[in-house]
C-alpha cells in the first residue's frame, strides 16, 4: 500500500488447494467455452453493471493498494466498464 497501511491480510494456499483452484479453473473455461456469444456477453455486461454499482469501492482499493490518486482509479474502473 502507498502508504503501509496494511489493508488486507490472508494466508498462502497450500499444494493442495491450489491444485484444486487448477482444476477449477479448468472446468470453468471448459463451460465457458461452450457457451454461447450472447450468453457470454450477457454474463460480461453483469460484471460491468456490478462494477457500476460499486465504482467507487473498487476505486478506492486501487487507490489505497497502488497509492494512484482517486480520480485516476476511477478511470481504471471506468476503463473496465466501457470494454
Amino acid at each position: 500500500p502507498s502508504t503501509g497501511k496494511v489493508v488486507w491480510r490472508g494466508e498462502e494456499a497450500t499444494e493442495r488447494e491450489l491444485h484444486f483452484a487448477i482444476e477449477s479453473a479448468k472446468t470453468a473455461f471448459r463451460d465457458w467455452s461452450q457457451k454461447g456469444v450472447k450468453e457470454r456477453i450477457y454474463h460480461v455486461e453483469q460484471f460491468g453493471q456490478q462494477l457500476h454499482h460499486r465504482r467507487e469501492e473498487v476505486a478506492e482499493r486501487i487507490s489505497q493498494e497502488m497509492g494512484k490518486p482517486f480520480w485516476e482509479s476511477l478511470v481504471e474502473v471506468d476503463s473496465v466498464q466501457s470494454k
